[in-house]
């Protein structure tokens, strides 16, 4: 799906509405911008009732921008993209991702925060779907997402996070993706991953 002008302007108003609404305390109308967002025809995946990703990745760097302006935008962050993780709604799923990876690639130090996210996903694709912001934050500082990641505890859904973030990384950056294992084992005190 194309994003033209109008609808790249549509979709920044709707993330900022959004953002002051979360900021201020007023989840339900926050959600709600989104929702309507989401759904709106303009931007949904042609053939299907779910927003393209394209619009959620334009929707989510946009609420997270705002919500640098808003307020402390990392706390902020990371508690919108809980809702969006964790809502029966999968077009806010989709969002939810994409709210986390502008604040990754600013503080790669927030991956370990991210990923104790997956715990809250409301199905195996949205706890994949980490792997986006994931990604981002070990392709920024490597070492310093490693080390966060290394700090986290470890779950079956955390476990799938990170294989689906090695997946991705090993289609761009294989050399990163061969690491990751042994430097979030060295950071968390052990053993390196037999594999």
């Amino acid at each position: 799906m194309r994003i033209d002008r109008d609808a790249l302007q549509a979709l920044h108003a709707a993330g900022r509405a959004a953002a002051r609404a979360w900021a201020n305390g007023c989840a339900q109308e926050a959600l709600g911008e989104i929702s309507r967002t989401a759904y709106a025809p303009e931007f949904r995946s042609r053939g299907t009732d779910a927003i393209s990703p394209q619009a959620a990745t334009h929707l989510g760097h946009a609420i997270t921008e705002a919500l640098g302006q808003e307020a402390e935008s990392g706390e902020t962050a990371l508690a919108l993209a809980a809702a969006l993780l964790a809502s029966p709604n999968a077009s806010l799923r989709m969002v939810g991702p994409h709210v986390l990876t502008p604040l990754v690639r600013e503080r790669p130090t927030c991956a370990g925060r991210v990923i104790e996210l997956a715990d809250l996903c409301a199905d195996p694709a949205a706890t994949a779907a980490l792997a986006i912001p994931l990604a981002a934050a070990v392709t920024r500082d490597p070492c310093a997402a490693a080390a966060s990641l290394g700090q986290s505890g470890d779950s079956a859904r955390r476990r799938l996070a990170l294989r689906a973030t090695r997946q991705a990384l090993a289609t761009r950056n294989p050399k990163l993706a061969r690491m990751l294992p042994d430097a979030i084992a060295k950071a968390a005190g052990r053993a390196p991953p037999a594999d």
